[in-house]
């Protein structure tokens, strides 16, 4: 006949998981410690709830004791993540906070009608990551969640900002600039990098540096100069007066460069923010 096996300290503490077996599995327990067994078909609801949850019980004169615990779920939205911690079976005298554990932070929350919530603000380039969670308070039994996405191997910190919010980011640089790099299109990166680089050299070659400007230079600098304006500057697709003609449409790559400066100088303000406020970059 299978029953339900528990074994207990001397405060009724289940020390091992509970097992399901038609045999004793502790034949010779420790002095210290307890066997007691259920029949399968005739055990209680509480029985079969401590033999499920093994934590939330302690075995004390002869009746199972349901403990106070939490339970702790979180849900995702807007590169937020928002935890709620429940306590159940609450003591007579409740307690008033408890704290969470993200990322070897410990973050203490108020405790309202036995319900505490936690914000965290995960920076979208570690939105992938998988966050392992915890809650617990003296005299209750913790919870753990899993939230975030499925993915590991980024190092991640937790940490509060000025504004006291508490926010999920990475410990490497290197992240941060994959993720504002991968924000420009690759397929423009190039054509874009050849227009600016044509419209920088013209200005510099055929306008700036003027034959009064050149005659001021080292013997060997007035040699590149003139190699430039001779072998290169004549095949620069774009220059100052061909890019964009006061009587004229644009023409279409600095349109094009023109369009997407703005995702390039977002990608490096994001960076640049991010490095100034995000603790522990290394």
């Amino acid at each position: 006949m299978q029953q339900y096996w528990f074994i207990c300290d001397t405060n009724g503490v289940l020390y091992y998981p509970p097992q399901l077996s038609a045999t004793n599995p502790w034949p010779n327990p420790p002095a210290t410690l307890t066997v007691v067994s259920f029949p399968q078909a005739t055990a209680s609801s509480t029985a079969i709830m401590a033999y499920t949850y093994p934590s939330r019980y302690l075995y004390q004169v002869g009746a199972f004791v349901e403990q106070p615990f939490f339970t702790l779920s979180a849900t995702s939205a807007s590169g937020n993540i928002t935890l709620t911690a429940t306590l159940n079976n609450p003591p007579a005298t409740p307690p008033t906070s408890c704290t969470f554990s993200v990322l070897g932070q410990t973050i203490t929350a108020p405790l309202t009608s036995n319900v505490a919530t936690l914000t965290l603000a995960v920076h979208p380039s570690v939105a992938s990551q998988q966050l392992s969670i915890s809650v617990t308070t003296t005299g209750c039994v913790q919870a753990a969640v899993i939230a975030g996405g499925t993915a590991s191997g980024i190092p991640l910190q937790a940490y509060q900002d000025v504004a006291k919010a508490w926010r999920v980011a990475p410990t490497l640089k290197a992240v941060l600039q994959a993720y504002y790099a991968s924000l420009i299109p690759q397929q423009l990166v190039a054509a874009n990098t050849l227009v600016g680089i044509s419209l920088l050299a013209d200005a510099i070659f055929n306008v700036l540096l003027t034959p009064s400007v050149v005659a001021n230079l080292t013997t060997d600098q007035q040699n590149m100069v003139k190699d430039f304006q001779a072998n290169v500057s004549k095949i620069l697709p774009l220059t100052l007066a061909n890019a964009c003609p006061a009587s004229g449409t644009k023409e279409i790559h600095y349109e094009s460069f023109e369009a997407n400066m703005p995702i390039y100088a977002e990608s490096v303000t994001g960076y640049n923010a991010d490095v100034a406020n995000i603790p522990n970059l290394t």
